[in-house]
């Protein structure tokens, strides 16, 4: 039942100082067990009902106070501020996403631009029912004569991200506060990511993503950060210093990059790092965010069979991490059987 709720979590008494009561490691992950200066009380209250399979949310950037979910199946719809649920969804993919085989497919994200109010742009990523599975992260614009309804014709692909099985897409995207685009990419599936794609620079499975989506151009869907770790003409194995090779698809529509096209078991043909990874080492990094006050950024990564975690990444610190997918589950190797 509580699929079909939209839930929420306050705090009806929160004390300002939150530091541990208990010794902690700061060399180490949190563990369970510890206290909270002045027992903060959590309670979740239901804000919307009537929902199918909702697994992700977005709030547009214009002051409606409106809240749009993510259907796995397919719709994107509106939750208004009192809590009514639009009758006709704001997107419907339910004939472009593939939902067979697997609970971890189909309709995942959604981001708004940072100018959505003036520009109308907005992010989904989605597993393609019409391309063997692939996650697509792709453009739509809202319509131009409804607020509550976008432009289905106005689709663009950004990237084109082929997967070896159905599972560990990953799925969720987030604007930072500079503007650019994180998308979340999990290792493409199996039992220990037999390609070993979340190690591998030159694959953009297992990996945060970090796109800026105003950089393009008209062949160029979207232009690299200078400040990602793998960007730059003075690395050795990226000659991509700021943009990406030009490709179309079939439809001729500007698409995603050739690189990201590859497939993993077919990556020794690929000739450069790929500049738009922000982190790497992940295996199904199913949700991520950013801390609204610090631009910190929390990754939930599912685990394998022991270990669940969460990856913290400081702003401001050096981008690049490695969170160790598939040598390491959590902090624990993997296999349990290795110790070094």
């Amino acid at each position: 039942m509580a699929s079909g709720w939209l839930l929420g979590g306050v705090v009806p008494s929160l004390a300002q100082d939150l530091t541990p009561v208990a010794e902690v490691d700061e060399r180490g992950p949190a563990l369970l067990g510890g206290d909270l200066a002045g027992d903060p009380e959590i309670q979740l209250v239901k804000v919307a009902s009537g929902l199918n399979e909702p697994v992700n949310l977005a709030f547009p950037p214009d002051g409606s106070g409106r809240i749009f979910v993510v259907e796995r199946q397919g719709p994107i719809r509106i939750v208004e501020a009192d809590g009514t649920v639009r009758k006709e969804p704001f997107l419907d993919l339910s004939k472009q996403v593939a939902v067979q085989g697997s609970q971890e497919q189909g309709a995942l994200g959604l981001a708004f631009h940072p100018d959505y109010a003036t520009n109308g742009r907005f992010f989904v990523d989605y597993n393609s029912v019409t391309a063997n599975n692939d996650v697509f992260v792709t453009e739509f614009h809202v319509s131009k004569d409804d607020p509550n309804r976008a432009d289905p014709d106005s689709e663009r692909v950004l990237l084109q991200i082929p997967k070896p099985f159905n599972t560990h897409s990953g799925g969720t995207i987030h604007f930072d506060a500079e503007g650019q685009l994180f998308i979340a990419v999990g290792d493409g599936g199996e039992y220990g990511d037999p390609f070993d794609n979340a190690q591998d620079r030159f694959s953009l499975l297992g990996k945060l993503l970090r796109l800026d989506v105003d950089g393009g151009g008209p062949r160029q869907p979207y232009g690299i950060p200078a400040d990602n770790p793998f960007a730059g003409s003075d690395r050795y194995d990226n000659p991509f210093p700021g943009s990406l090779p030009n490709f179309d698809d079939k439809a001729g529509r500007a698409g995603g990059r050739s690189l990201g096209q590859i497939r993993p078991q077919d990556r020794k043909f690929q000739s450069s790092v790929s500049p738009e990874i922000w982190a790497l080492g992940l295996r199904q990094p199913w949700s991520f965010a950013f801390d609204p006050a610090t631009g910190d950024v929390y990754i939930g990564d599912v685990g394998a069979f022991t270990w669940e975690e969460i990856d913290f990444w400081p702003a401001g610190t050096v981008a690049g991490q490695n969170y160790g997918w598939d040598w390491l589950e959590g902090s624990h190797c993997f296999p349990e059987e290795l110790t070094e």
